[in-house]
């Protein structure tokens, strides 16, 4: 209630990590953090904190809260956001509120306006949309499921300038289909493993494919993501399989989600040490949220 008021910023500043631990820890619910975080971040002036505060915002929206949750919640966080993005504020600050509200907007009222600024018909002073930020609007807007998101795709594809973005966005399209099939498609195309040279092209086409959106759909590519880990290890940089797990559970906050890795742990007896730690690693965020939002308890994986 009161970790606004304390001073230093250093001491505040480590106040929010003690209190993210706890939540983490399962000391403090979920939307009793998130309620103070919307109550520090219109007051909070230093910018390390705010910075992390939207981080914590981002952490608790899609990975510790329910789809009915993100739902109630939505309007109350872009009313928030949008309002510091349009503040007084210092332009480093905006940005960041509005990176955020980017991200995290999800009512029908603000994915229209989302649709309006990478349309163009509507933008925010000082704060033009670089040639990146046009590609994660669209890509979010198809996430988001709009009716016309393939035209939206479309034409963003028609924009891109630099060769190299293009050629990503043309290797990641698949994924933000909004059709199961060539999502499907997407995941047994990178099972090649000549066609995942472009790491993280792939890392970027699976952290569509496991959105939080699309998560109810992308939990059945967890176990074949898991099988194909140690083969991932040998043809991949020494950071990849770390970073294959990352992006293959991090969508992901479900019962379901999180008996599919403790199976997959319990019944691979041959998976080296080093493997099962970066498996558990990884998957520490899906148990710790599916044991705070649905009580989820593991059978203890060996």
């Amino acid at each position: 209630t009161n970790v606004s008021q304390l001073e230093p910023a250093l001491l505040r500043g480590a106040a929010w990590v003690t209190l993210w631990d706890q939540l983490l820890a399962g000391y403090l619910a979920p939307s009793v953090f998130t309620d103070s975080l919307l109550n520090a971040l219109p007051i909070e002036q230093n910018e390390l904190i705010v910075d992390r505060l939207l981080g914590y915002l981002g952490g608790v929206y899609w990975n510790y809260g329910g789809a009915e949750e993100r739902r109630n919640l939505a309007p109350q966080i872009e009313v928030l956001l949008w309002s510091q993005v349009n503040s007084n504020r210092s332009r480093s600050v905006r940005s960041a509120f509005y990176a955020s509200y980017r991200k995290l907007a999800l009512s029908e009222e603000a994915t229209a306006r989302l649709e309006r600024l990478w349309l163009e018909e509507e933008s925010v002073e000082g704060l033009p949309l670089s040639e990146p930020d046009q590609i994660a609007l669209a890509s979010g807007l198809a996430l988001r499921g709009l009716s016309n998101a393939e035209d939206i795709l479309d034409q963003q594809r028609q924009r891109i300038q630099n060769p190299d973005r293009l050629a990503r966005f043309d290797f990641v399209r698949p994924a933000l289909s909004s059709n199961l099939a060539i999502r499907k498609a997407f995941f047994h195309f990178l099972a090649q493993a000549e066609n995942r040279n472009r790491e993280a092209w792939v890392l970027n086409g699976l952290q569509y494919l496991h959105h939080p959106l699309r998560a109810a759909d992308s939990i059945e590519f967890i176990q074949p993501a898991l099988k194909l880990l140690t083969e991932i290890q040998a043809t991949g940089d020494i950071f990849f399989p770390g970073r294959w797990l990352d992006v293959n559970l991090g969508g992901h906050n479900s019962i379901d989600a999180a008996d599919i890795v403790t199976e997959f742990l319990n019944n691979s007896e041959s998976l080296s040490p080093r493997l099962r730690l970066k498996v558990q690693q990884s998957a520490d965020k899906l148990f710790r949220s599916a044991s705070l939002i649905y009580g989820w308890a593991p059978n203890r994986a060996r």
